[in-house]
């Protein structure tokens, strides 16, 4: 089975303001979306992980991800 390399929410997001126009409002929407990216990421780690379900069963992906970076928006 082939291990294939995921592109990560800033690879993503590198890529597309390389291939973007160089606007201001373009480049905040693509911010938004590699952000949406990089949480559903890290919630998807820690249910990979040891943690989910097994180290700390009372805490959710959504509460591992608030507690950790905040959850809000910047």
């Amino acid at each position: 089975m082939k291990n294939e390399k995921k592109e990560t929410a800033v690879e993503w997001l590198y890529n597309e303001l390389l291939n973007s126009e160089p606007n201001i409002l373009e480049w905040n929407k693509l911010l938004q979306q590699a952000k949406e990216m990089e949480k559903n990421q890290i919630k998807s780690i820690f249910c990979d992980g040891l943690i989910c379900g097994i180290q700390n069963p009372k805490v959710k992906p959504e509460q591992y991800y608030k507690q950790i970076w905040g959850g809000g928006e910047q």
